[in-house]
This record gives structure tokens, sequence and C-alpha cells, in this order.
């Protein structure tokens, strides 16, 4: 019984870290200002990969790739290519040219050619990442090398990934997952060593962390879908660092027991692929209209660049879950995408009180 309540917490806290991640992510991509903008990009997608990391079971699938195979492309791939193929083809009728754009599965533009999907290059990624990290831990079991050499490797294969990405925007994204390998398998050791119960390190950590963010934020910068990597040593470890701090900080919301807080981030945890792929709707063409007049009711103007941040965030997120409570209420729909509507959410927790 106390086994099943400590798996339960465990996934709170995921599902927490999930829902503030996904905020931040699209925070993002809703014209604050460049200083603002600039900081989330150093880690908001860095945590979904420590993430990653963290809850791979490898036991699970040690001796099974087709399970994991299969098991990550339903929950990645599909999701991400049937909401791309229904997108593209509503707004735009070259059927055989937006296959090509979602099967290349781009964040962005490659050479002069138009073939980004948005913010969906993140799955196909992490379906990679997933597959990597599986191979990566297969090998480390076979050679029986220790974990420091194996921080060494990783960081390596991640210096490989930024020179290909410097050159080229490979299919799926598949630079950035031997870049984020490196996040994934740190995320995988946070687990191994049960790191948030050694609390003189996670201190030792955050003011490490604190250090190495002033530096980056203030000379370098990290971008993983642009390629943006200034300096890999500072960046990519200081990504590690804040993703460990937004960890710690659902964990700590998790024990103060703030309970519709954490219930509507675990909802927004839970739904995250959906808020990703459908958070740049609430800014297309179609929705403007709704989205200018409320702008114009509440007296919101472009002036005032953190107020207008703020009220896309909330307008776009706003969009989201109308999208997936509609979501839930197609069978067939709601279990392509994994919808759970915040109604089951606050079921669920009532019936385990």
């Amino acid at each position: 019984m106390k086994k099943e309540s400590t798996i339960k917490q465990h996934y709170l806290w995921g599902d927490i870290t999930k829902g503030i991640a996904i905020i931040l992510v699209i925070a993002g991509h809703s014209y604050f200002p460049k200083n603002i903008s600039n900081f989330i990009y150093l880690f908001h997608m860095p945590i979904f990969f420590l993430l990653a990391g963290y809850f791979f079971n490898f036991s699970k699938y040690c001796n099974n790739l087709t399970l994991l195979v299969k098991s990550s492309a339903k929950r990645l791939l599909l999701p991400a290519f049937l909401w791309k193929f229904f997108f593209f083809n509503v707004t735009n009728r070259n059927f055989l040219n937006n296959l090509l754009i979602i099967l290349y599965g781009s964040g962005c533009n490659v050479l002069n050619f138009k073939i980004s999907i948005g913010a969906a290059w993140f799955l196909p990624c992490l379906f990679l990442v997933r597959i990597l990290l599986w191979i990566f831990l297969k090998l480390v079991k076979i050679f029986k090398t220790n974990d420091i050499i194996n921080c060494i490797i990783a960081f390596f294969i991640t210096l490989t990934g930024i020179y290909i990405g410097k050159y080229i925007k490979l299919p799926w994204s598949l630079d950035i997952s031997l870049v984020a390998l490196y996040i994934a398998y740190i995320g995988y050791l946070l687990n191994k060593y049960a790191y948030y119960k050694k609390k003189f390190l996670s201190a030792i950590i955050i003011i490490i962390t604190s250090i190495c963010t002033y530096f980056d934020y203030k000379y370098f910068g990290l971008d993983l879908n642009d390629r943006i990597y200034t300096n890999p040593i500072i960046s990519i470890n200081t990504a590690i660092g804040l993703s460990i701090l937004v960890i710690e900080i659902s964990m700590l919301l998790e024990k103060v027991q703030i309970t519709y807080l954490n219930l509507f981030l675990k909802y927004l945890g839970v739904n995250s692929i959906i808020i990703l792929l459908s958070h740049h709707i609430a800014y297309s063409d179609k929705l403007n209209l709704v989205m200018t007049l409320l702008k114009n009711m509440l007296n919101i103007m472009p002036t005032n660049p953190y107020l207008y941040g703020i009220f896309i965030t909330i307008w776009r997120l706003i969009v989201c879950i109308l999208i997936i409570e509609i979501f839930t209420l197609i069978p067939a729909i709601k279990k392509i995408f994994s919808a759970v509507s915040i109604i089951s959410i606050i079921q669920e927790y009532r019936n385990n009180k």
C-alpha cells in the first residue's frame, strides 16, 4: 500500500513539472520582450528531455526494443503527424507538399525550403531521444562503464549533434536528439541515485545553477530548435540545472498541497502534448478577430509588452483547454491524444482522498 502511494506522489510532481514547462512553452511563443523569452528558452524544452530520462523505464524495455518503438510511436508520433496532417490540409490544400513537410518533421525551415511543422518538431525528436537513450544504456550495460565516463561520452555525443546542426537540420531533428541525449541521461541518473533525497547536493546544485544562469543569460544563450548553442558546456548544463530547479518547485508544491493549483498544473501536464500541438492556433487568422475584440475590451495594447505577453499566454491557454475538453468528448480522438478532462482529474483526486 505504501509503495502504491509513493508511485502516485512520484508521478504527481512529474505532471506538475510538465504543467509548468508547457506554460513556459506557451509564454516563450507569446511575444514577451526578449529579456523574458530569452530566459525561458534557456530551459523550457530541456525540462521535458530531463523528465523523459528520469521516467525512462529501462528494465521494462531492456530486451524489447520493439515494445519501446511501438509505445513511443503511439504516444508521440501518431498524435504529432495526425494533428499536422489535419491542420495543414485544412489551411493549405497542397497535399503532397504538406505530406513531405510532415514526414521531414523539422521545427524550422531547411535551406530555402519552408518545411517547418512548428512546435510539433519536439515529438519526433523526443521519440528519437528515447531510442538513443535505450541504445546508450544497452551499450553501458554491455561494457559496464562507470557513470562519470558515461556522462563524458554522452556529452561528446551532444557536441557531435551541435556540430551536425551547424550545417544541416536533420529529419525529425535527429541532430537535436543527439544533443538531448546527455540531458536525458542526466535525468536517468537523477532517478538512479535518488538525487532528491540528498538535500546537501541539491543545495550545491542550486548555487552553481544560479551562478551559471547569470553568465548563460548575459553572455551566451540556448535555443534548441534554432540550433543556438553559444557555449555548450555552460548552456546545456545550465538548462539541466534550471530544469532541476523547476522539479524542486514542483515537489514543493506537492508537499505544501495547494490542491487546486496542483490539480490544474497536473491537468496541463497530462495534456501537454495537445497543448504543444494546438497553442499556435490561438493566434491564427481564424481566431485573430476574437482575440482583437478581447484586447480592445480589456484595453491591452502592444505598447505594454509585458501585459501583452501575459494576455497572449492566457488567451492561448484558454483555447488549448477548450480543445482538450472537446477531444475528451470524442472517444477515438481522446485515445489517440491521451486527452484527460479537468472533471476527471478532480474526480480522481476526490476518490483518492
